[in-house]
């Protein structure tokens, strides 16, 4: 990345997977355009990279890592 990051140039991340090569180039301040065929990895980059706007608290947090949730063991059954 410390390469990278000496050039003036925004970033496109096509095939952005987990998308932590668009997160960390916008943690470097590059503008930054990132998109995904799979659904899933579409929603990770939009959430992380585009959002500039809202930011988790502690309480947030807390209440997601704390939810009482039902697990149905899909995968465990299905696969």
């Amino acid at each position: 990345m410390g390469v990278a990051l000496q050039f003036e140039l925004d970033v496109a991340g096509i095939f952005s997977g987990s998308g932590i090569v668009s997160i960390r180039f916008k943690a470097q301040g590059k503008e930054v355009y990132s998109n995904d065929y799979i659904g899933l990895s579409s929603i990770f980059t939009k959430t992380l990279v585009e959002n500039n706007q809202y930011k988790l608290t502690e309480n947030d947090l807390d209440l997601i890592l704390t939810m009482d949730v039902e697990i149905d063991n899909y995968v465990p059954i299905k696969f």
